[in-house]
């Protein structure tokens, strides 16, 4: 490889969190690494790149780790200007192991925003799904007048047959529990 070509190792996705024992680490996060490419050329306008090209539109601070410091607490340095590319670049150039840079996102936390609902019922309804008042002026007139005065509306293509009326009569239905006269 060229002695000026470099890896940019992106570290995405992911958020810093100190272990139990104060070690500071980037957790559930992904990498991506691109082919190697002159480090004498890169600068804030490529890296901003990269993290958009991985689907990341908005960001808190892009980081780079000096690989001479293991140690991400004090090995991460904030990328603000072609300024702190050139810090990269230097630092890059005299690490002694592997040809690449590491650049980190740390994302824009979130905090969600509560909206109250107010829900508004309708108590004048009889609960029935198909009785709301959107469905009301869909009823045809002879449909809706029936349901007014609680009659029983036919099922279209059946005949209803008119109820039988009892037979009057003059008679007096006669007591089984009245005495008889004849006693």
């Amino acid at each position: 490889m060229d002695p000026d070509m470099y890896v940019p190792v992106l570290h995405y996705g992911g958020r810093f969190d100190r272990s139990s024992d104060g070690v500071l680490s980037y957790l559930d996060g992904s990498v991506k690494r691109w082919m190697p490419m002159d480090i004498d050329l890169v600068c804030v306008f490529d890296l901003e790149e990269f993290v958009k090209e991985v689907g990341v539109q908005k960001w808190e601070k892009l980081l780079w780790h000096d690989l001479s410091d293991p140690n991400l607490d004090t090995g991460l340095q904030e990328i603000k200007s072609d300024a702190d590319v050139n810090a990269l670049r230097g630092a890059a150039v005299i690490n002694m192991g592997p040809k690449e840079f590491h650049v980190y996102v740390q994302h824009i936390v979130d905090i969600p925003e509560v909206v109250e609902e107010h829900v508004i019922i309708d108590e004048s309804s009889s609960g029935d799904s198909y009785e709301s008042a959107e469905d009301e002026a869909y009823k045809p007139p002879h449909l809706a007048k029936a349901r007014k005065n609680k009659k029983k509306i036919p099922k279209p293509g059946v005949r209803v047959k008119p109820p039988k009326e009892k037979p009057q009569t003059d008679e007096i239905p006669i007591s089984k529990s009245a005495p008889n006269a004849e006693e």
